[in-house]
């Protein structure tokens, strides 16, 4: 196969784009949990006078 065919091959993954495996264990639930967050825009909130 050739260069070129290899690289239309659609069906190809390569290494450089292929994921890598976590060392982080997702498996027994959640792993970051947050509560009460907000995020405020004060700089786009109308000024009333």
């Amino acid at each position: 196969m050739s260069i070129l065919q290899q690289l239309t091959n659609r069906d190809q993954v390569f290494d450089f784009l292929a994921p890598e495996v976590s060392p982080v264990d997702v498996r027994h639930g959640p792993i970051l949990y947050l509560e009460d967050v907000s995020v405020s825009f004060d700089a786009l909130r109308p000024s009333i006078t």
